[in-house]
């Protein structure tokens, strides 16, 4: 009998096949639903807020949320650096020739850090396109770094309304991000701590061990690709 690994986000056909292709069967329930905020609403937002010296994105709906606004906004503000936590994060920018600074790390504690070390200066506000559920480290770290940090909340998290979620029969269960983890432990009743957990990326395995599963993988590269291979390992495919 082939493993059941549970994906928790909507899977594209290319990545399906990756995971079927190496053995696995699949069940996809998305945990979460993102809701953007409208391009008048963050405009109204960030009219309010002390002009930027830098702008951060550590998620692709923070980029996306730029990139709604580009046209609007002007070149004043866009002719500030805009920091992305990596490739995925900044693709929305660089499908629409937006220029950033890609800091090539995994967290929002990285990202900071790699700030701090090329933008020296005292007090610099740094504006963040983040979500409503988004982690404190990013802000966090830039404070302690001695940045101004303004949050610009440009999208909002939910939780999608799974009403199946501990009738289903899986072998492991596969997060993406902390929210996701989140909405699983909120929703599911019954849930089975020892069940083998893979995770994106290093947040959401912290996420993961928090909520207290004790079998946690995260996967060697932040990719399906990634993703897949740390299955294979456990599962011996």
């Amino acid at each position: 009998m082939k493993p059941v690994v549970l994906f928790t986000r909507e899977m594209p056909d290319d990545e399906l096949d990756i995971v079927r292709s190496s053995g696995f069967d699949v069940i996809v329930k998305p945990l979460i639903k993102i809701v953007p905020q409208p391009a008048d609403v963050i405009l109204r937002e960030v009219d309010s807020k002390p002009k930027p010296d830098a702008i951060v994105v550590t998620s692709k709906n923070g980029s996306k949320a730029l990139v709604r606004i580009f046209d609007a906004w002007g070149d004043d503000c866009f002719s500030k650096p805009i920091y992305a936590l990596g490739q995925k994060t900044a693709a929305p920018l660089k499908d629409n020739s937006i220029s950033y600074i890609n800091c090539h790390v995994t967290t929002g504690s990285e990202t900071a850090k790699f700030i701090a070390e090329v933008l020296k200066r005292e007090n610099a506000v740094i504006w963040h396109f983040c979500g409503n559920r988004s982690r404190k480290e990013t802000g966090d770290e830039l404070e302690k770094s001695g940045f101004n940090y303004v949050p610009i909340i440009s999208y909002f998290t939910q939780n999608a309304d799974v009403k199946d979620l501990d009738s289903l029969s899986v072998s492991a269960i596969a997060f993406y991000s902390p929210s996701a983890v989140q909405s699983y432990s909120e929703q599911s009743k019954d849930k089975n701590m020892s069940i083998p957990i893979f995770a994106i990326g290093p947040t959401t395995e912290a996420e993961v061990q928090k909520a207290g599963f004790t079998k946690v993988y995260a996967a060697c590269e932040p990719t399906i690709l990634g993703l897949n291979q740390q299955l294979k390992d456990y599962f011996k495919l």
